[in-house]
Formats: C-alpha cells, sequence, structure tokens
C-alpha cells in the first residue's frame, strides 16, 4: 500500500510540475521513471494479494467513490 500511495504522490508531483511549472524540464530519463513508477503501482494494484488486502480494499473503494462523485 505504501509503494502505491508513494506513486501516486510522485506522480501527482509530475503532473502538476507539466500543468504549472514552466521552468521544469522534462528528459527523457524523467519521463522513463514516472513510466516506471506507474507501471510498478499498477502491478501492485492488480495483484491478488493487495485486492485481499483490507488496505487495499479501502483504497479500491475510495478510488471508485471518486470516480462516481466526478462522474
Amino acid at each position: 500500500m505504501w509503494a502505491v500511495a508513494t506513486a501516486i504522490r510522485h506522480l501527482s508531483d509530475e503532473r502538476r510540475d507539466a500543468d504549472y511549472n514552466h521552468f521544469a524540464e522534462f528528459t527523457q530519463n524523467r519521463a522513463l521513471r514516472a513510466i516506471n513508477r506507474a507501471d510498478d503501482a499498477v502491478e501492485i494494484i492488480e495483484s491478488h494479494t493487495f485486492a485481499r488486502s483490507n488496505a487495499g480494499r479501502a483504497f479500491l473503494e475510495m478510488v471508485a467513490e471518486q470516480a462516481r462523485a466526478r462522474s
């Protein structure tokens, strides 16, 4: 769970930089790190261990609720 939360925080920071920091430099290496971080988080989320854990279920329920609230 910690790895997923950390990945989301880092990816959110990257998105904020992309949207608002006009001085941010986006190198190929930086982009690849973000892609790898996202891939790792998705792999964890899709794992059976994560889905069976209380923290995993709570996380997925929170994401689903956020999606419903935005639609």
